[in-house]
Formats: C-alpha cells, sequence, structure tokens
C-alpha cells in the first residue's frame, strides 16, 4: 500500500475504539476532546480514509454488531438496540431497515433460514 492508502493512527485508533465501546454515547464533540484534534480534523481523515463520517462508521460498527447478536442469539430487538448502542428501538429498526431493507426481525429470520 502506498503511503496515501494507509490509514494515520488517528483514524486507527478511533476505530480501535469504536470497536470496544460502540455501546457508548459518542458524538464528535466528545471524540475529538478524547483524541486531541478538532472536529473538522477527526470528520476529514476519516471521510479521505474511510469514505465516511466518523459517527457514520460508527453506525456501520453498531449495526455489524447488531446483526451478530440478530444471527447468534435470542436476544429481544429492544436488548440489541440497547447492547449496541442505539437510542432507542425504533430508532434502531428505521436504521436497519434503511440499511439491510429489512426489519431486524426479517433480517434474523432470513439468516437463520441459512443454516
Amino acid at each position: 500500500a502506498t503511503a496515501e492508502n494507509r490509514m494515520p493512527p488517528l483514524v486507527l485508533k478511533v476505530i480501535d475504539h469504536f470497536n470496544g465501546h460502540y455501546a457508548e454515547t459518542q458524538t464528535l464533540d466528545t471524540l475529538a476532546a478524547q483524541f486531541f484534534v478538532s472536529k473538522a480534523t477527526l470528520v476529514y481523515n476519516f471521510k479521505k480514509y474511510t469514505s465516511c463520517s466518523p459517527i457514520d462508521f460508527l453506525l456501520n460498527v453498531r449495526l455489524t454488531k447488531a446483526k451478530e447478536l440478530l444471527v447468534n442469539t435470542r436476544k429481544s430487538v429492544g436488548e440489541i438496540a440497547e447492547l449496541c448502542g442505539f437510542s432507542s428501538s425504533n430508532y434502531f429498526g428505521l436504521i436497519f431497515k434503511q440499511k439491510e431493507h429489512l426489519s431486524p426481525l426479517q433480517y434474523r429470520k432470513n439468516e437463520r433460514s441459512k443454516y
């Protein structure tokens, strides 16, 4: 990989943080303060190296974790929403449907039928 393609430590650190703390409330303000950078620097670097904003990236991490839980556990949609850092199960359902074009329960049913 060329130097331009390699993610800077800032982006890697924030991604690592998201993977460990996706259930916690995160804002650009708290992230910028935590990593000692401006919000603009944070957003610029994320857009450049991941093609999305830090908050969108976090949303994708949350959705990935939620999909794992939907398939591998019997937890309710509400429990999964809470475990994955969504403010409500309604909001989780809305975002999930936007991204996956299925409700969380339809997704669970579809994935489980593959086994």
